[in-house]
């Protein structure tokens, strides 16, 4: 499980419209090893709010704020 802040997990489902599954909260080493499903979420959220996509990034990896903005950075380019 994630360390994703129930304020944060709150404005991220209000964000996506709906309520995380378990399947978008599995926490991982690195982000190369985030879900689809998460991925998903990702791609949403940092269309929307980067800010969030960072919150749920950082909660579910120990990756660096550096590699989390890299991440996002190859997100929006896709």
């Amino acid at each position: 499980m994630s360390d994703l802040d129930p304020s944060h997990r709150k404005q991220i489902e209000e964000t996506l419209g709906r309520p995380l599954s378990e399947e978008e909260l599995v926490a991982v080493e690195r982000l190369d090893e985030l879900t689809p499903a998460e991925l998903e979420v990702a791609r949403v959220l940092v269309q929307q709010q980067l800010v969030l996509c960072s919150v749920y990034l950082r909660a579910l990896t120990s990756a660096s704020e550096g590699a989390t903005r890299r991440f996002m950075d190859e997100l929006l380019s896709e």
